[in-house]
């Protein structure tokens, strides 16, 4: 291409305002005597720029704590800035490149799982094809960015993936607090999120890249840039140091009462500022970094476009002078593909089955424990008892657990997994060698902790058992900021984390400690935005707060290290095992119980972690070595996929589905009808009307129990399939905002025809969702309000009303009759082949059941009904001075399930009781 051909080129596609020259134009080269024509970047170059770092420590979750939805709008709005400031795009010549660019990045972020390692990818994808179509100066910037991006990309990848990479991390940062609190004088204890080591790691990357792209002098601009990074950085760690002298400084604010309704309080900019202190001060750190990205991007000399034309002329010749070595340069040039396909291999495949058919447990007895079942007549969370429901989980994925007294040489001899819980004195030394032998022998130890506890003789005891591995429970409760570490948590890659994504926050309480991990040891679960208090008084009073000197963040919540030729797990929290826990978290439950029995090799293996960090290794060199945008992007589009396919077969391999015919609970059917299985589902999967927060008015720990109570173990439903369903009796699904597609109605109603119990609570304000699904059984909930174009009547509310049932004298006295109590009643239409088990004072249906098949459905036209504020609250304070609902659920089980059938006891009224008294002799 001639000169004149190329100039014409670019007059057609460049923006003259983003090519300001600088003074002189020509500068002198530093390696010879040449000039070198140089330029400054226009203001949307450098704003495009600036977004996408943003959008990266975003993705990244490195500004602190933001909901995991918001951290998301974020990114793409900030993505859809840098895309808005870099038009008009440089499609001409690249048009195939173009349109697989865009439908890759549709393709990747349509497929991609949530997590920070995917939303980095959709970040690197989208710099990379920006770069790609751009021109000129803005080309060079982007490229800058895309391989800083890279590199953090990778960052957060090895971090995740490798644990002597995120150990390393973490003494890093620690070392950073440390010296900055000597510095100041003032106790800085932190880890790598909030020492801000994301953001040091992508300025070194991006610094690097400018200095060897600009032109000037080396040295005094490396010097100024790296004075000015660590500078605004300190700043920062400053920042943290006294955040919270500066929270005292707030004007105090009322607190809020939690009381029902809720009425929020008035808003207080004190309150907004105290929130954000010290949980969103990494956001300060990013907007530093940012102005110095600025001043570096903005008043640089970059290489004009006919230094770019001249470079990648001499290029093509380089190129053309190699063409003997053809077949060596596509190897290499290869190498980057192959290693982004290889990596998730290594660094995420795990296909091991969740399965313990075969496998024994055995737990402790004694403790601060118990093992007790949730029992009728006692109500609230104190009630609900601990580890009662484990053996029952633990049968459904067919293995068996057993309780022992002294866990005696018997016992472990037969045992694949030794359960050591909440041990609260000295554990003996016979005891420990026993321990010790049986996981030097290949066995697996999990020691669930707790806060640690002395009181007199009576003393936590896993420190005795621990005191060979490099794992240490602190002596604290470790606090998240959110609560139940919402939004706040990291699952590293491990088998017993797969499928585990950053918006559950139904694992962990803030009632567990947390761990010190060294090397060999390796954490799994990281406490990422939350703090250490020190004690136990968090868990005594249920008041914690921060205070200087204690840990903030990256707090570890369970970890392992191989011993022998076994290994040993510690969890900092034994919510997930408990009753009212491993309603949500049996998957987690059933995936580290697997882990343990069949002591797999996966990702976390030494060789594995060795070739994770090698090919990671491979691949930041080859982005360090001015890899073009367009081959990124093909990277990061491999990477995705086999990203995406590891992670669905791990998923698919070690999902977790209990079989409820393997239950053996005590509790005698009613008949030889129904589906032999002590399984009950409840679902989550269409967005139900209930909370998940423990305890809320709208929970459903009440419901729950009621059904622990009458024998069945509960679950909640994440995937509604057909497998699922077989392995179950009954199947309850509570004001579902997500209609049920053809299929799914079709595996309902199969589930019902062989003999499922189907429960439906839906009132009309929310029945719009369940309407095709009710249909296929003949019955609906009329919905309201009615829109315009309806073609039936309004039904009318029956509102929050008490109504009789079962076989009770509707003319005895009120306290003698069996009643319940609606929430928000609707009535329920159907044909004369379903049974009304409840109607109103007015004949009005309100509970409905109908036989198909072998099963039965019912429906309660009451999204309300069996929510905690209608059910049972946490304290198991009684209804008006009754339990009606929790007796109506006993009786409902009883008499359309495979529950035993019960009648609720008829109160006498006490003039008739002193009658009675005075008659017997």
């Amino acid at each position: 291409m001639s000169d004149l051909e190329r100039n014409t080129d670019r007059t057609t596609f460049a923006e003259p305002s983003c090519n300001t020259s600088v003074a002189g134009t020509f500068g002198v080269d530093p390696t010879g005597g040449s000039t070198v024509s140089t330029s400054s970047v226009c203001g949307s170059t450098v704003a495009a720029a600036l977004a996408i770092l943003f959008a990266a420590w975003c993705a990244a979750g490195s500004l602190g704590l933001v909901a995991h939805p918001l951290r998301l709008a974020l990114v793409y709005a900030a993505l859809t800035l840098a895309a808005s400031a870099t038009w008009p795009w440089n499609l001409a010549g690249r048009r195939s490149w173009w349109l697989i660019g865009i439908l890759g990045l549709v393709a990747l972020r349509a497929t991609t799982a949530v997590s920070a390692e995917h939303e980095l990818a959709v970040v690197l994808a989208v710099a990379a094809w920006l770069a790609m179509v751009s021109h000129d100066n803005r080309r060079l910037v982007l490229q800058a960015c895309t391989r800083a991006v890279a590199v953090l990309a990778l960052f957060r990848v090895a971090c995740s993936s490798v644990w002597s990479v995120w150990l390393l991390g973490d003494f890093i940062g620690q070392r950073l607090g440390r010296g900055v609190g000597s510095l100041l004088g003032v106790p800085l204890n932190v880890g790598a999120s909030f020492a801000g080591l994301d953001f040091l790691v992508l300025m070194a990357a991006l610094f690097a890249g400018w200095l060897i792209a600009t032109e000037g002098s080396k040295v005094g601009r490396a010097v100024a840039t790296a004075l000015a990074v660590l500078g605004v950085h300190l700043l920062y760690l400053i920042t943290v140091a006294y955040a919270l002298d500066w929270v005292a400084l707030l004007p105090a604010a009322a607190e809020p009462v939690f009381d029902h309704p809720y009425v929020p309080p008035a808003w207080s900019w004190s309150n907004e500022v105290r929130q954000l202190l010290p949980w969103n001060l990494p956001a300060l750190a990013a907007i530093l970094h940012l102005a110095v990205v600025a001043i570096m991007f903005r008043w640089s000399r970059w290489p004009a476009a006919e230094t770019a034309a001249e470079t990648d002329t001499a290029a093509s010749g380089t190129r053309a002078w190699a063409g003997r070595f053809a077949w060596r340069q596509g190897m290499v040039a290869a190498t980057p593909y192959i290693a982004a396909a290889m990596l998730p291999i290594c660094a995420t495949l795990s296909l091991t089955r969740t399965d313990l058919s075969g496998k024994r447990f055995v737990a402790n007895q004694e403790g601060n424990l118990d093992w007790e079942r949730p029992q009728h007549e006692r109500y609230g969370h104190a009630a609900a008892g601990w580890f009662g429901m484990l053996p029952p989980l633990v049968e459904s994925l067919g293995g068996a657990l057993r309780v022992s007294p002294d866990l005696g040489a018997a016992d472990l001899a037969q045992a694949d997994v030794v359960l050591l819980l909440h041990p609260n004195g000295p554990v003996a030394e016979p005891t420990r060698q026993r321990l010790r032998e049986f996981v030097r022998r290949g066995g697996s130890l999990l020691v669930v902790a707790e806060p640690y506890q002395q009181q007199g003789d009576v003393r936590s005891g896993f420190d005795d058992v621990l005191a060979e591995t490099r794992i240490r429970v602190r002596h604290d409760v470790a606090v998240s900021a959110a609560g139940g570490w919402q939004h706040s948590s990291e699952w590293l890659a491990h088998p017993v984390t797969r499928g585990i994504g950053p918006r559950t926050g139904a694992y962990f309480s803030d009632l567990g400690p947390s761990l010190e991990v060294r090397w060999p040891a390796r954490p799994l679960v990281l406490g990422r935005w939350g703090w250490s208090d020190p004690g136990s008084d968090a868990v005594l009073t249920g008041v914690s707060r921060l205070e200087a000197g204690e840990r903030l963040g990256d707090l570890v919540l369970a970890a392992e290290e191989h011993v022998g030729a076994g290994r040993v797990l510690v969890l900092a929290d034994a919510f997930p095992l408990t009753n009212e826990g491993g309603v949500r978290a049996y998957g987690y439950t059933g995936r580290l119980l697997s882990y343990l029995a069949q002591r797999p090799t996966g990702p976390q293996t030494p060789w594995r972690q060795a070739a994770t960090m090698f090919l990671g290794l491979g691949l930041l060199a080859a982005v360090a070595y001015r890899l073009e945008p367009s081959r990124v992007l093909a990277v990061v589009l491999i990477w995705t996929a086999s990203q995406t396919a590891c992670e669905a077969f791990s998923r698919h391999a070690s999902r977790v589905v209990p079989d409820g015919r393997l239950v053996a609970l005590d509790v005698a059917a009613s008949d030889g009808s129904g589906s032999g299985s002590r399984l009950a589902y409840i679902d989550a999967s269409h967005l139900p009307a209930y909370s998940d927060a423990q305890w809320a008015f709208d929970g459903i720990n009440g419901l729950t129990l009621a059904l622990m109570r009458s024998g069945y173990l509960t679950l909640t439903l994440p995937e509604l399939s057909r497998e699922r369903l077989e392995r179950a009796a009954i199947f309850v699904t509570v004001a579902p905002a997500r209609p049920f597609t053809a299929a799914q109605r079709r595996q309902l109603v199969e589930f019902v025809e062989r003999g499922g119990t189907f429960f439906c609570l839906v009132g009309a304000e929310e029945s719009a969702s369940s309407a095709s699904l009710l249909d296929e059984f003949g019955i609906r909930v009329p919905p309201s309000p009615v829109p315009t174009t309806g073609r039936w009547h309004e039904p009318e509310p029956l509102g929050h009303v008490r109504a009789m049932y079962g076989d009770g004298d509707p003319e005895g006295p009120a306290d003698a009759r069996a009643e319940v109590q609606f929430y928000a009643a609707w009535p329920v239409a159907t044909d004369a082949n379903a049974e009304v088990l409840v109607r109103t004072a007015h004949g009005q249906p309100v509970v409905v059941s109908r036989q198909i098949g072998s099963g039965r459905i019912v429906v309660i036209g009451d999204t309300g009904f069996a929510l905690n504020k209608n059910l049972e609250y946490v304290g198991g304070q009684p209804f008006r001075g009754r339990y009606d609902n929790a007796h109506f659920w006993r009786w409902l089980l009883g008499r359309v399930t495979d529950a035993p059938p019960w009648s609720p006891p008829v109160v006498i009224p006490q003039d008739e009781e002193a009658a009675v008294q005075e008659v017997q002799p």
